[in-house]
């Protein structure tokens, strides 16, 4: 019924700084499932949220006038081959608007970045939330792996 309700009544937009305060539990929520290392810090989310909004893309699911979900990520001349790229820094999305809602946040998010005149996007994921899953997405998608990356808590 989630999926059903989501794609009838749900919208993808770009994000304003009004809805700051409705990304912070959403953040609160990514943080705690994806096990992310370290302490929260809403602070320094919202100054990374509020410099992406003007300097990279920043979309909103929004269901019942409520955000549900939000996905972010840099848009940069890649240093490597000053091509116009897009990395991909957050995507959360509540557990009752996932499936179709998340595939209009990601779709949006790729439009979004072509528009932009990225010629690449680099996608990632938590190996916590459903690691097999987004992997076979994303292959099936069009991506490609080509990078792991390791942590090490100093």
């Amino acid at each position: 019924m989630a999926d059903w309700f989501g794609y009838v009544f749900s919208m993808v937009r770009l994000t304003t700084t009004k809805d700051l305060p409705e990304i912070i539990p959403l953040y609160y929520k990514f943080f705690k499932e994806g096990d992310l290392s370290g302490k929260p810090n809403p602070l320094t989310f919202k100054e990374g949220v509020k410099k992406l909004i003007d300097t990279g893309i920043v979309l909103s699911l929004v269901v019942g006038g409520k955000v549900k979900g939000v996905m972010g990520g840099a848009v940069y001349d890649d240093f490597i081959t000053g091509d116009v790229s897009c990395m991909e820094a957050f995507w959360y999305v509540d557990p009752d608007n996932r499936g179709v809602g998340g595939l209009k946040l990601f779709k949006r998010f790729e439009e979004e970045a072509k528009f932009r005149g990225a010629k690449r996007i680099w996608m990632m994921h938590l190996l916590s939330l459903n690691s097999e899953k987004m992997e076979r997405y994303y292959t099936k998608s069009g991506y490609v792996l080509k990078e792991k990356v390791y942590l090490k808590e100093l």
